[in-house]
């Protein structure tokens, strides 16, 4: 997200497409400092698994700084830094891929 391109896979449709919104500068920066945070990047680096997750759903989270990913499996996992990750996450598709 470091351009201020949101990508939104739109599950359901043929062929899983992805849409691709520029969002508002002060949008990006209130993302940022959510999916920017230590904390957050701390909870996806730790060992997997997070949390003991069901079989029947999958929840993957990514996030990219300084070229670097840190990425986990998240299904059901609870930790605050991940629910603030979608929470932003979810506002941000609502506003501007409905």
């Amino acid at each position: 997200m470091g351009t201020g391109i949101l990508r939104v896979e739109k599950f359901g449709e043929v062929g899983n497409p992805v849409l691709e919104v520029e969002i508002e500068a002060t949008d990006f920066a209130q993302a940022l400092e959510v999916f920017a945070d230590p904390a957050l990047v701390e909870v996806l680096d730790s060992p997997d698994p997070l949390c003991d997750p069901p079989t029947d759903i999958f929840e993957q989270m990514e996030v990219v700084t300084n070229g670097t990913l840190h990425d986990a499996a998240t299904t059901t996992c609870s930790q605050a830094p991940l629910q603030a990750a979608r929470k932003a996450a979810e506002e941000l598709r609502l506003k501007y891929a409905p």
